[in-house]
């Protein structure tokens, strides 16, 4: 075979050839890597996050509307600092309960607390942790 026939034969080759569409990161993961909610829904660990950041912005939001500052709920100083929005239920323990919805619930399971209150937080136990959130939840 020629040059010339070699390159043509080549070039119909590589036209012949499917072409793969290329995913987003998100569509490539797989159900086993969802989390789902208390009605049965699926999220990816990224749509969580994503919900949770917005969560946390309308909870700074909220309390800076309402006073006019950022302050720790749970001890009522401004001196606590730096004041993070934390959770009261974790993502992790929302993700391990099948009620991902409550990592972004943020008007019942999120609140201002500064540094060290927000570590205290963490110290508690699951069950004094879900008793915390079921006492600021109102009822309906």
């Amino acid at each position: 075979m020629c040059k010339f026939c070699y390159g043509v034969a080549a070039q119909k080759k590589k036209q012949s050839k499917p072409q793969k569409k290329k995913q987003s990161k998100i569509s490539r993961v797989s159900s086993t890597n969802t989390y789902s909610d208390s009605h049965g829904n699926r999220y990816t660990k990224a749509e969580i996050d994503v919900r949770v950041r917005e969560a946390k912005r309308k909870a700074v939001e909220k309390q800076v509307e309402e006073f006019g500052y950022n302050f720790c709920t749970s001890c009522g100083e401004n001196t606590c600092k730096p004041i993070d929005a934390s959770h009261i239920v974790s993502v992790d323990e929302c993700q391990k309960l099948g009620k991902v919805e409550l990592a972004w619930d943020w008007e019942n399971n999120i609140r201002m607390e500064g540094r060290a209150c927000h570590m205290e937080t963490e110290k508690q136990s699951h069950n004094q942790r879900i008793e915390r959130y079921l006492d600021n939840k109102p009822t309906t």
